[in-house]
């Protein structure tokens, strides 16, 4: 998996390659349409565009994210 035009988000998991944003069962529904978004750097997808729009909650759970799952800030 060429990571350089990857999205943060889009990481190798114990089950698979996959975006960290949506469920495991949602992403083996649904991961083959936004695949494109992930290797992209996220660009234009409407996931990561819905995170980083929504409230302040979820934008404490993104630094919680950051410091557990990447352990570098972006």
């Amino acid at each position: 998996m060429s990571e350089v035009n990857n999205c943060k988000f889009y990481k190798l998991t114990a089950y698979g390659a996959r975006c960290l944003l949506i469920g495991v069962d949602e992403w083996h529904k649904i991961g083959s349409r936004y695949k494109q978004y992930c290797k992209n750097k996220g660009m234009g997808c409407p996931i990561l565009a819905q995170f980083l729009n929504s409230n302040k909650k979820d934008m404490i759970y993104l630094k919680e994210v950051r410091k557990i799952v990447f352990r570098q800030e972006f």
